[in-house]
């Protein structure tokens, strides 16, 4: 079977992938891959997200499967870890199908696809595998295949695990117990890195869940701080109590400030 050239663009590098021509609605494709994992540390239980983007496909997609190095354990996964979108032709964005999960062994699984979605591609795709456990650290590749009733295709990306990662554990350390109406009011809180290696990541401030009053992007090493002080104002009508939180990629901490009219109780 003929087979034609596609490029594939990972992390700024091309790798080459070789996939029957007749899978495809174009002769010649660019196609940008990802493959993502949330976390990407060794022997932990992680999110996989497969990206593609700009693929055309001729044909309804019966099969997805997908297979991975010794060391990965996919035991855990089942038919609700797992979610699958096309761009389907026409469409602006990926649109959710239905898929099965069958695990064939430790390593490999194949979601099958919805007879009765029309799935012919043109566009984006996405794969995402929820309850995978990642292998010992190193350079890995895992491979995605697809089967339909035109063709099928088959291709591989590279990703790494990591020994250690970062943590950023945030604590507010001082705040008011209470305030009273026109009241400005300050909160202070720390970052501290209680993970295996240097990062930065983004901790937020936010008051009543969703507004947002500073971010910052600190870099520490491991067993580092940050502290930041932030002030508040307070409305002159209000009367409900103030959400006030802090957050990092991996750590979120909360408190509650009492408004009432009898004044501040630092």
């Amino acid at each position: 079977m003929a087979s034609t050239g596609i490029t594939a663009t990972l992390a700024g590098e091309s790798v080459s992938v070789s996939i029957p021509g007749g899978f495809w609605a174009t002769e010649s494709v660019e196609v940008e891959e990802s493959l993502a994992l949330d976390p990407d540390t060794a022997n932990d239980l992680s999110t996989h997200t497969w990206e593609f983007t700009d693929l055309n496909v001729q044909g309804q997609l019966d099969t997805i499967s997908v297979s991975y190095p010794d060391g990965t354990r996919l035991n855990r996964v089942q038919t609700a870890d797992v979610s699958v979108a096309f761009t389907r032709l026409g469409e602006d964005e990926p649109t959710p199908i239905d898929a099965e999960w069958t695990r064939d062994d430790q390593t490999d699984g194949t979601i099958d696809l919805d007879d009765d979605a029309d799935t012919s591609v043109s566009g984006p795709v996405v794969v995402e595998i929820d309850n995978i456990r990642n292998p010992e650290a190193g350079d890995h590749m895992a491979a995605l295949s697809v089967s339909g009733a035109t063709d099928e295709g088959t291709t591989h990306i590279g990703f790494t695990i990591v020994d250690e990662a970062p943590f950023f554990d945030v604590e507010i350390t001082d705040a008011p117990s209470s305030v009273s109406p026109g009241d400005s009011f300050e909160v202070t809180y720390t970052a501290t890195n209680t993970g295996d290696s240097a990062a930065d990541q983004e901790v937020v401030a936010t008051i009543d869940d969703d507004d947002e009053i500073r971010s910052d992007e600190p870099f520490l090493d491991p067993e580092d701080s940050w502290t930041q002080t932030v002030t508040v104002e307070v409305e002159d009508d209000r009367t409900d109590n103030i959400e006030f939180s802090v957050t990092s990629d991996d750590d979120e901490a909360q408190t509650q400030i009492a408004v009432t009219p009898g004044g501040r109780d630092d």
